[in-house]
């Protein structure tokens, strides 16, 4: 299971963390997936991006479960690591884009996703600690009769585009991996009514952000985007 944040600390926004291994997270899912590219080239080697908790085995699993989510020092922060049906891709990429947190920590907030979380916390806020903040978002994320009334953490550039990048590149490099991820592995927390929003567009693979600009979706600004980020939000004119 996940650190989560830790106790006493006050919550200050949408963007605050005390993720202590995100960096170290996300360097050993771009060795992962290398790993699985070159098992890729040995036959009955695993386990391979496409595979299902299923397909990989349980030995190999298990290997990774404890690696990702050992009790005694969890790579993860938010959650823990369970694939299920998924493929480990489609694990590796949740894990990614939940770092530093699912919802609060998530470094990309819609401004009516945050709206709804300010006015579910506008009558503790004065002395509201970080995780009393992350258990109030996670009550909005539940299951609501009003889509307007529900926040939800979506992938940007959608998974199902994602798992169709070209991961299995014969001499695939690290840079390259990371490169991908970096571009397009990105969680952004928005309302579920926005998330299902007709209007939303195609996946883009020049600038995912482009997909948010046909429904009108703006975002919080955060300081702690990266360059490439900012850039690629600017260029959607997702911040007014």
């Amino acid at each position: 299971m996940g650190s989560g944040p830790k106790a006493g600390v006050i919550f200050r926004d949408v963007f605050q963390h005390t993720a202590e291994n995100a960096g170290k997270l996300r360097e050993t899912i771009v060795d992962d997936v290398l790993r699985c590219i070159r098992n890729a080239e040995r036959p009955g080697s695993r386990p391979l991006l496409d595979d299902s908790r299923i397909d990989m085995g349980e030995e190999a699993y298990e290997l990774l479960k404890n690696k990702y989510d050992n009790k005694c020092d969890s790579l993860l922060y938010h959650g823990y690591f369970s694939l299920g049906r998924l493929t480990l891709l489609d694990g590796l990429s949740w894990k990614w884009t939940e770092a530093t947190g699912k919802y609060i920590g998530c470094q990309f907030w819609s401004k009516r996703a945050k709206a709804l979380l300010d006015d579910a916390l506008d009558s503790r806020r004065m002395d509201l600690s970080l995780p009393d903040a992350w258990d109030i978002a996670e009550c909005l994320c539940k299951r609501n009769p009003s889509r307007d009334a529900k926040i939800t953490h979506e992938h940007v550039y959608p998974r199902k585009e994602f798992r169709k990048l070209p991961f299995d590149t014969p001499n695939q490099s690290k840079d390259v991996v990371r490169a991908l991820f970096d571009r397009l592995c990105i969680g952004c927390v928005v309302l579920e009514s926005e998330h299902r929003h007709k209007p939303l567009g195609p996946a883009n693979l020049k600038n995912p952000w482009m997909r948010y600009a046909p429904a009108g979706i703006k975002l919080v600004d955060n300081p702690e985007w990266s360059p490439l980020q900012r850039k690629m939000i600017d260029e959607a004119g997702l911040i007014s």
